[in-house]
Parts: C-alpha cells; structure tokens; sequence
C-alpha cells in the first residue's frame, strides 16, 4: 500500500516526464491528460468505506493473534501447520486497496507511460466537408489513465469484502489452534515472537499503518511503529 501523497507525486511525476520527453513534432496537453486520474485519486481517499475502521480493527486483532500462533512453539507439538493458503490481501493490504491500480501506476516507468499516448495525425475539413490529413499529430489520452480510472472508481465495492475474508482466514487457524490448548498439554513456549516484531509485520510489512493514515481511520498504531 501506498501513501496518497507518494501516489499524487508518482502522477506529477509522470505527467513532467511525459512534458519534458514527448516527441517535439507532436502536440498534446499532459496536464489534461492527467488531470480526471489525480481528480480520481483524491475523490477515493476522500471517500471512506463504510463500516471500514470497525472491519480494520477485527483485522488487526485476528491477524495479529494469527501470526502469534505461526510463529509460537512448543516442547510438544500437536496438530498440523496452519494454512498458507493465504488470502488476497493477507500478505500485502496493497493488493485489496485500488484494485490494483496503485501498485501498477507506482511500478510504471515514465518512458513506458509515454509510449502509452497515441500519435494521431491531425486533420483539417474543407467547407464541402471533406477531411485531409496534415503531416502534423497530436497524442491523445492514454488508455492506461483510463483504466486505471475505472479500477478505482469501482475498488472500494469490494474492500470490505476482501478484508474480511482475511479475518475469516485467521479466525479458522485460531479456533484450530485453541482447541489443542484446550485439550492437550503443550509445555513449555520454545520459539516465540515479540511484541515489536508482530506491530513491524502488520503495521510495516502488510501496510496497515498507511491504510489508516490514507483514511484517517480511528484505529490504533503502536507508539513504536
């Protein structure tokens, strides 16, 4: 997951090596070209899921406790290992957030951006309505900014749908693993994990903190994070 404000600079970004690298015999407005993707971002981070920050907390509390269990051993071990057959979402919150879009609109390079902008030759129409074509062109819209509009116009129908399949995911490995408490005598912890480590791994690795500040949501993040 990505910042707004790193994925606002990412377009100007483009937007100034598409100004300062296009074809000098060819005309086009970049600033308008780019114009409805900026408009569309900011629109998405405005726009806040409802019922998201409840659904952010049972997600943090769930795969906080699932993780515990992954990487806690004990003198006696019993039952199989949890499922890693993980979730969309599960190993990076990017990949639920924007349809995808984000990621793909980082990882561009300017260079193939650019390339994306058709060349079209101008026309000009005579008075009886016929059409000639000049030796002069002009880029219009790149069908990438469009398609990256419509992921993210549609991305927010299904985030809480694809957040709460994680939670589900880890809710099952949970239960599993209580059960053996529950009846068996483990022993002694051999392997655990801290703390520190677990907050790095949700807030940092899976990107939790930055879906909380894109949204402002009223969800807690470690002093330490």
């Amino acid at each position: 997951m990505y910042l707004k404000t790193d994925i606002i600079a990412k377009i100007n970004g483009l937007q100034e090596y598409c100004n300062q690298n296009k074809d000098p015999n060819v005309s086009g407005n970049f600033e308008n070209f780019m114009l409805p993707l900026e408009t569309t971002v900011n629109t998405y981070f405005a726009s806040v899921p409802n019922g998201l920050a409840e659904t952010f907390v049972k997600y943090i509390t769930q795969i906080f406790m699932d993780l515990q269990k992954r990487h806690t051993t004990y003198e006696n071990q019993f039952g199989s290992q949890p499922s890693t057959n993980y979730p969309q979402g599960y190993l990076d919150l990017g990949e639920i957030f924007g349809n995808g879009a984000f990621n793909e609109l980082m990882n561009i390079s300017g260079s193939e951006f650019l390339a994306g902008f058709p060349k079209v030759r101008d026309t000009t129409t005579s008075e009886s309505g016929t059409e000639t074509q000049l030796e002069t062109y002009h880029y219009e819209t790149n069908p990438i900014i469009e398609q990256w509009i419509t992921q993210i116009e549609n991305a927010h129908g299904s985030e809480n749908t694809k957040i709460e399949n994680i939670i589900n995911f880890c809710e099952r490995n949970t239960y599993n693993d209580g059960m053996i408490s529950m009846f068996e005598d483990r022993g002694n912890i051999t392997i655990n994990i801290t703390k520190e480590e677990l907050a790095h791994d949700i807030y940092i690795t899976k990107g939790a903190k930055i879906v909380i500040q894109n949204f402002n949501l009223n969800v807690y993040i470690p002093s330490y994070i």
